[in-house]
């Protein structure tokens, strides 16, 4: 699903609908996963981010929200305005080349440059470690003052 949605094959509404189509039919995962797309989340790496912040007790962040920096517009998995945090789940597939890794540092920085704190997940820690990372996010959500 999360596929379908990036490369822009079809809109949550035509999912949707696919899915009402299917009636009995649709298996729980794909209705777990059209939950998760309509609040936002376009990766299964983000659907594991949100396991862990309601792991940690955490209020449901916007999922994908636009930080605005000098540098350009960003977009960050998880976001918590109130806060100024926010969360990423950095899949490898995504991350890994030289270019990527340079870009996220540009990004990272111009982020955090607005006064926004980021906090970065590998999506294979999210799930190995899912425990020490929503310990990490509470600490740093409870660390900020709203």
């Amino acid at each position: 699903m999360a596929d379908v949605l990036q490369r822009g094959l079809a809109d949550l509404e035509q999912l949707a609908a696919e899915t009402r189509f299917l009636g009995r039919l649709a298996r729980p995962w794909l209705r777990e996963a059209l939950l998760d797309a309509s609040r936002g989340m376009r990766s299964v790496g983000e659907a594991d981010l949100r396991q862990v912040i309601l792991a940690a007790g955490l209020p449901e962040p916007v999922w994908n929200a636009e930080i605005r920096t000098p540098s350009g517009r960003y977009l960050l998995d998880a976001y918590w305005e109130d806060r100024q945090l926010g969360a990423e789940a950095d899949g490898a597939a995504f991350h890994l080349s030289a270019e990527d890794w340079d870009e996220d540092l540009r990004r990272q920085n111009a982020v955090q440059g607005t006064g926004v704190r980021l906090l970065r997940f590998p999506v294979r820690r999210l799930r190995m470690e899912p425990a020490s990372c929503a310990a990490e996010l509470r600490r740093a959500y409870e660390s900020l003052v709203e």
